[in-house]
Parts: C-alpha cells; structure tokens; sequence
C-alpha cells in the first residue's frame, strides 16, 4: 500500500511506514482541561423526566402482560358467564374474573383446521388470540395453543 498524498519535500508513493508512529504522536489540547459545560437546568430536568418516564412505562407494561394472559378459561355453569384465570401476582381482585359471555369476544377464530388440533395459525405470525370485553380498554391475551375440548365451540361462543 502507497500513501498517495504528495508533501512538501516528500516521494509520491511512499509507504506506510510511518504511520505508526504518526498515530502515537500526541496533541497537547486545551479542551482536555476544560471544565464541562452543563446544559441548562429545565432542559435536564425534562430529559431526566422523559427518561424516567420511558422506564415507567416499560415496567407498566411488564405488569400488564401477566394480568392480562389467561391462564385457563372456563364455561360456568348455565352457560351465561365466563371464568377467566390469569397469571396476576400480587393483586388477588386480577387474578380471577368472571364476565357474562355475551360481554366477550375474539378477535380471531381459534379453529383453524391446520396442525394435529386443528388449531395452528394460518396467514399470521400471531399465535395468540385477544379477548375483548365489552367494559374494559385492555383486552385479554389467549395462547392459541393451548387445550381446547372443542376449538369449534370457542369460536361459537365468542365469536362476533
């Protein structure tokens, strides 16, 4: 390799060979010593407050997701209300819900005919089915892997 650059009383196509010892040269620097210039106090107020709410929010969401993933869901007797259970820890009034089973519904259907149960997902990456109800902004998280005596009836009777 040739250095192309041509300096004053220097060959054109010298080598490489002084490189090293260019790089190993220090630069005596005044900005080293300076002290550090802080930003103004509301700009790092604001950028300490938006990090901290990002943390927030991420923990949130850490929490939400056990309290929403449905763990077993069961037909009550009579056939009008719906038990969901769910992974909550620490707070017992998450863990179990019961709904009317006309205040719920999937997003998609859980039968889908593919795989040994008949319920492997076809066209979507998501193996997963959300159950909305009706008095809630969260839906809840449905694995559609899971155990079902009969997927057909699932989508019977929470399909809309």
């Amino acid at each position: 390799m040739y250095h192309m650059v041509k300096r004053k009383g220097e060959l054109k196509g010298q080598s490489f060979s002084r490189v090293p010892s260019l790089l190993l040269m220090s630069y005596p620097s005044d900005e080293e010593d300076s002290p550090y210039v802080l930003a103004p106090k509301p700009q790092r107020l604001g950028i300490a407050s938006g990090l901290v709410a990002v943390g927030v929010g991420i923990s949130a969401a850490m929490c939400l997701y056990p309290w929403r993933y449905i763990n077993r869901l069961s037909l009550l007797k009579g056939g009008n209300m719906v038990r969901l259970e769910t992974c909550a820890k620490g707070l017992a009034s998450h863990k179990v819900k019961e709904y009317p089973i006309n205040k719920l519904a999937a997003s998609q259907r859980v039968y889908t005919g593919v795989g040994p149960r008949g319920t492997d997902a076809i066209n979507s990456t998501s193996s997963y089915v959300f159950l909305r109800s009706e008095r809630e902004r969260m839906g809840y998280i449905l694995d559609r892997k899971g155990n079902y005596l009969d997927p057909r009836i699932f989508d019977g009777l929470f399909q809309r």
